[in-house]
């Protein structure tokens, strides 16, 4: 006889008592699998919850673990980056909702000057004509012939008038 019902088998098996030494009873023989299934799916959850927790951070790990680049060996090309990033950690502190906020600012702020530099390139059509690799020495000879020729025309001023 079988049954999912302990309490029909009980029955039973005190209606057949006579046969007693023929007659076995197994019942639930799954339970133990299904307390392990049970355990499992505990665990399961437990793990689920950690990786769903919203972090100080910001995100959960779960949302942290798919925004992540892998880095798989010490010949990637971002390990490096990485192994300084993590030594001197400069957003201790702060969330990732901050961060967001910084990246935002700083590449908004990069929109803002590109657009003002396009601007005054527009009104002054000679900038781009100028030389863009001058150094600090070929800036003072510069301004050490324009001196000279405000001086130089200085005296021919004075000299003429």
């Amino acid at each position: 006889m079988v049954s999912q019902k302990r309490a029909a088998l009980d029955v039973i098996y005190n209606r057949i008592s006579q046969l007693n030494s023929k007659v076995v009873i197994v019942h639930d023989a799954e339970k133990d699998k299904s307390r392990k299934i049970d355990r499992d799916i505990a665990e399961l959850e437990t793990l689920a919850q950690v990786l769903q927790k919203k972090r100080p951070f910001g995100l959960s790990l779960q949302q942290m673990y798919a925004r992540s680049k892998k880095i798989s060996s010490r010949e990637d090309p971002g390990y490096q980056d990485f192994r300084v990033f993590r030594e001197k950690d400069p957003c201790q502190g702060m969330t990732y909702d901050s961060l967001v906020s910084v990246v935002k600012d700083t590449a908004n702020e990069i929109a803002d000057s590109y657009y003002d530099f396009r601007k005054t390139i527009d009104k002054n059509k000679l900038i781009v004509k100028l030389k863009d690799n001058l150094d600090s020495i070929d800036i003072q000879e510069l301004l050490d012939k324009i001196e000279d020729e405000l001086q130089e025309g200085g005296r021919n001023k004075t000299s003429s008038g």
